[in-house]
């Protein structure tokens, strides 16, 4: 909190520290087992590739806050590069025991439904870059609702995921992440090319929230992906959408809805019943909806997403932590009970 004043509550500073270390931990227990014993399932395998991707991603963070000769252009590029072909590449060589680059190619390449489905993403991907295009081009800051445009995206890219792919869209949010930091470095250190155009960005789109970093936007992702990420098999798919029921579904419609019919305030709070309401209706809906769909059963698991999607819509409008991190780790544990 004193190296980025301002930008984190106690209680956000506490679950990001959590998650760092539980992610360290994780890695340093997993792949020193994969010296003498590789992974042999999809999983493992991308589990090996995303923690030692992220360890870099990291290494190129603190490496560049200490070594102020990093932040100029040249000298940053020639570190990441030499980082990641001398240290990075042949680590994952040793602990796959096979070249990572050609397993992600046949790993992406092996089914049709995955080609079709990162075809797909990169479209969603396309729509919101084309969005930050155009609100850029605007020079006017975005409202909470453009905003949520991006929730609405989420939900469009992770539900047929989680559905049909999640091992894919499990490698594909934790590149995405190490891709998010590594742009939001480029970003706060001004590094050419993207650096300006990163910043005009991020000045559209900096909400209240937002002050030395992008961490409204990072938030959202971490909780819609965590689940993911956690180290426990065979979850539920009520439990793999606790970021999608809370932030990209529920928040999204709550704003809405509040934004434009929010006549009666919650006491102590600029949230509205109205938005509550609409709130549980819309997490409801979807819940319903894939069960009638099949893809959850209509037992104890279905009655108890429809009891968490109530309970964590009155907290909704009650709390002053960050929605997008507080509301799906708060649903994670409901679920998980």
């Amino acid at each position: 909190m004193s190296t980025f004043p301002c930008c984190f509550t106690i209680g956000e500073a506490t679950a990001v520290m959590h998650g760092c270390i539980l992610f360290l931990m994780s890695a340093v227990t997993n792949l020193p087992l994969r010296y003498h014993l590789p992974p042999i399932h999809d999983n493992d395998i991308a589990t090996v590739f995303l923690q030692v991707a992220m360890l870099y991603v990291i290494s190129v963070c603190l490496i560049s806050s200490y070594f102020r000769m990093f932040h100029l252009t040249r000298n940053f590029y020639i570190m990441t590069i030499t980082v990641l072909s001398v240290a990075v590449l042949p680590l994952m060589y040793v602990l796959l025991d096979q070249n990572p680059l050609i397993w992600m190619f046949y790993f992406v390449c092996n089914k049709t439904n995955k080609i079709i489905l990162i075809g797909y993403w990169a479209l969603c991907l396309l729509l919101g870059i084309l969005v930050v295009i155009y609100q850029i081009l605007l020079n006017i800051q975005a409202t909470t609702s453009t905003r949520k445009i991006f929730h609405l995206l989420a939900v469009f890219v992770y539900i047929p995921g989680l559905i049909y792919e999640h091992v894919l869209l499990y490698l594909a949010s934790g590149i995405i992440m190490g891709l998010f930091i590594f742009l939001e470095l480029m970003r706060y250190l001004q590094i050419s090319p993207f650096g300006e155009a990163l910043q005009q960005g991020f000045s559209m789109f900096a909400d209240e929230k937002d002050n030395l970093i992008s961490l409204t936007p990072l938030y959202l992702f971490c909780g819609l992906s965590f689940p993911l990420w956690m180290p426990t098999n065979n979850l539920s798919l009520p439990v793999l959408l606790s970021g999608i029921l809370t932030v990209g579904v529920g928040d999204t419609v709550a704003s809405f809805v509040g934004s434009r019919w929010g006549y009666h305030k919650w006491a102590n709070s600029n949230k509205s019943v109205e938005g509550t309401m609409a709130c549980i209706l819309s997490q409801i809906g979807l819940i319903c909806i894939l069960a009638f769909m099949g893809y959850i059963d209509n037992g104890w698991l279905f009655l108890q997403s429809l009891l968490s999607s109530i309970a964590l819509s009155f907290i909704e409008a009650q709390t002053n932590q960050v929605d997008n991190l507080a509301l799906p780790l708060l649903m994670y544990v409901c679920l998980m009970v």
